[in-house]
This record gives structure tokens, sequence and C-alpha cells, in this order.
């Protein structure tokens, strides 16, 4: 199965497969943003973009595109266990996905190079530059608390 995010929509694309109780790969793309998800029996037991696998990932890809080109391969169920129940990994996207949306506004992507203007706590880490993801491991927090004061630093000039 394969066609277009303005055709049918990711939420009901990923419902349809989750009803249907498909195993494959779906691969999409949202501008330059590729995001490949492993179903098994109908749940979402791997997420990916690019080298970046996991929740995490997933969390940051944006749950209602306009467009995009995508792509489900079926295959067999793999004996994974559910990155969530879906109907958690849902609504769980959803709630994040809000909070992506207002930071996206000033920071496109958690891979985006940021430097410190000015090195004051907590911008320090951002001294040379360095990714929003980067900055997450050296803060050793959440990937979403990392945006978070990206998109402060940004917004107060300081990044």
């Amino acid at each position: 199965m394969e066609g277009n995010l303005n055709t049918i929509p990711l939420t009901e694309l990923l419902e349809l497969i989750h009803a249907h109780r498909r195993s494959g790969v779906l691969e999409l793309r949202v501008g330059f943003l590729p995001l490949s998800l492993r179903f098994s029996a109908g749940e979402v037991v791997g997420a990916a973009i690019l080298d970046w696998e996991g929740l995490e990932a997933l969390f940051t890809f944006p749950l209602h595109p306009k467009e995009g080109p995508f792509r489900f391969q079926p295959g067999a169920p793999a004996a994974e266990k559910p990155l969530l129940p879906f109907s958690i990994l849902l609504g769980e996207w959803a709630r994040v996905n809000d909070e992506w949306d207002r930071f996206r506004t000033l920071v496109d992507s958690p891979s985006r190079v940021l430097e410190a203007i000015r090195p004051t706590s907590p911008y320090e880490v951002f001294q040379g530059g360095k990714s929003v993801r980067a900055a997450a491991k050296a803060w050793e927090v959440p990937l979403l608390i990392a945006m978070e004061r990206a998109y402060m630093g940004v917004r107060e000039g300081d990044l």
C-alpha cells in the first residue's frame, strides 16, 4: 500500500494498519524528515528517523502532517514487544506533538545545531555549537526538556 498523506491522514493510516493487525514497515516522509515504523500484528514495535530510534524519535515527528508520501511493506510478524499499547502510543504522541509544534516555531529540529551567544547557565553546553539532542545528553534530561530549554534560549536571544 502506498499513497500520500494529503489523501489519508497519518492517524487514519495508523488506525487502519492497527485495526487489520498488519505486520511490516511503514515508511513516510514529511519534507526532509523520514520516519520508519515497524509493525507486528498491528502494534508499533519500532520507530526510527534515520539513525535515531525509539519513542523519543517517534514523538518528534509531526502527527498531523498535511502531505508526504508513504509506503507500507507487509512483512512477517516480529517477536518484538510493542513500544506502547497502540491507544496509549497515539495519545502520548498527540500530547507531546502539541509541545513540539510550539518548539518548531523557533527551532525546526532537535538535530539543528545551535550556538551560545551568551554562554551562561544553562546554555554553556552550546558553546562552539551543539545539537539539542547532544545538549539533552550533556544535561542528562529527556529530549523534550532540552528542546524546551533551547526554545527559551532562542526566544530570549541567548542561542
